[in-house]
């Protein structure tokens, strides 16, 4: 039956390359217990474990995944053919480092007498159980090669997948057709891009620093406002003093400069203790964040640039006010 879909679903048009697999990255495959040929005996609680796919040829390139050394797996890796395994370049790094893994054996579970796999390609590492966890140990063993209880071991249910030339959506109702004319008896379901697979699987924390952004957003606003009422008091309380200056010869241009510095030396010295303080405490962000440095440079100035920016604004509505005051009707109020 898995011939005759990967038949049928890659001759759709738009379709450029497709594979079934028992599990895919982000939506969870088995672990499986392993061992390795010439190694120390261990035991069943001591061996250690591998996240097992079965694949068919073509799963790699339709999952953009990059076979870094050997070859991946092809049709005549069959029952009939000696097993063989592509594995990722974490299980090498582990338990190969320094050496050429191609041709080493392995068995993925413990079986009497042992099955040996042959090791004939290694891919690049894909983040397969969350974008926020390190990849794990990772084998793939070929699905046309497996028998049918093995199969069925795996996993009641296979994943068809198929990279297309367009937005795949349109294709989602014709997949469906051609799985279903294969075998009616199949339940299909999930139809979806792994766009959107990637989405459910981060959903959680991008609405944690949504919230996190919008409240944020609320205390600049609140900051802005704050700087703007501060000193629009201290412009009101100065109202006299500033008609003096004005009236002794200083220039609009003048006042309008002091009063900014007065505003954003606040704003600063608050600017200052804010990034201390931030220093220390995004430490605990830790987890909301992928590929991105809890203390970035980059973050941390766009971040400042923006407050300062903001206060900017918020302090020229007073000092601009403060620049127009009427020297003698600032005197006559005295």
């Amino acid at each position: 039956m898995a011939r005759n879909i990967l038949r049928d679903v890659s001759g759709l048009a738009g379709v450029k390359s497709a594979a079934i697999s028992t599990d895919i990255p982000l939506q969870g495959s088995p672990f499986y217990i392993m061992r390795f040929e010439g190694r120390p005996p261990v035991t069943v609680s001591q061996a250690p474990i591998a996240n097992y796919f079965a694949v068919t040829p073509g799963f790699f390139e339709t999952m953009g995944m990059q076979v870094v050394k050997g070859r991946a797996f092809t049709e005549r890796d069959t029952a009939e053919s000696p097993p063989v395994v592509v594995v990722n370049q974490t299980l090498v790094d582990r338990y190969f480092p320094g050496q050429d893994p191609i041709g080493k054996r392995l068995e993925i579970a413990f079986r009497v007498p042992p099955e040996w796999r042959e090791i004939v390609g290694v891919v690049a590492d894909v983040r397969s159980a969350g974008l926020d966890q390190d990849t794990p140990v990772q084998a793939h063993a070929a699905y046309l090669a497996e028998t049918h209880s093995a199969q069925q071991s795996a996993g009641p249910a296979i994943t068809v997948l198929a990279r297309t030339a367009q937005d795949p959506a349109p294709l989602a109702a014709a997949m469906k057709a051609t799985i279903l004319g294969v075998d009616r008896s199949q339940p299909v379901f999930a139809v979806q891009p792994m766009t959107e697979v990637v989405a459910k699987s981060i959903a959680q924390r991008k609405l944690s620093l949504i919230l996190l952004a919008l409240f944020a957003g609320s205390a600049l606003v609140l900051a802005a406002i704050g700087v703007y009422g501060v000193l629009s008091y201290s412009v009101t309380q100065r109202t006299g003093e500033i008609g003096i200056r004005m009236a002794l010869g200083a220039r609009q241009s003048q006042v309008l400069l002091q009063v900014e510095k007065q505003g954003m030396g606040l704003v600063l010295a608050g600017l200052a203790l804010g990034l201390a303080g931030a220093m220390v405490f995004t430490r605990f962000m830790t987890s909301l964040l992928f590929r991105v440095n809890s203390r970035d440079p980059l973050t941390f100035g766009i971040a400042a640039g923006t407050l300062i920016v903001v206060s900017l604004f918020a302090c020229y509505l007073p000092a601009r006010r403060a620049a127009r005051v009427d020297p003698m009707t600032a005197l006559r109020s005295e």
